[in-house]
């Protein structure tokens, strides 16, 4: 096999992944109910910083910030463990 045939079995290949992975996609979106209409097109980078910003949400919810402000002070008892019996 040439290389020009290598590339164009890859190129092949490349859009038969592509076609599969829109068809699932798809398949997600109706089981979900979203028209393509309603999609909203983003950038990777919009994409990054709202999972960024998802994420960090989750984490200021969870997150004990005061025992976490007494740890930066070094404040007296500022990690107690607590276990229950």
């Amino acid at each position: 096999m040439g290389r020009a045939q290598v590339t164009q079995a890859r190129a092949a290949l490349l859009r038969s992944i592509c076609g599969e992975a829109i068809s699932i996609w798809a398949h997600i979106r109706d089981r979900d109910g979203v028209s393509s209409e309603d999609a909203e097109a983003v950038s990777i980078d919009e994409f990054r910083d709202r999972e960024f910003d998802r994420i960090l949400d989750i984490v200021r919810a969870s997150l004990d910030t005061d025992g976490v402000y007494r740890i930066m002070r070094g404040g007296h008892n500022a990690c107690r463990m607590r276990f229950s019996r």
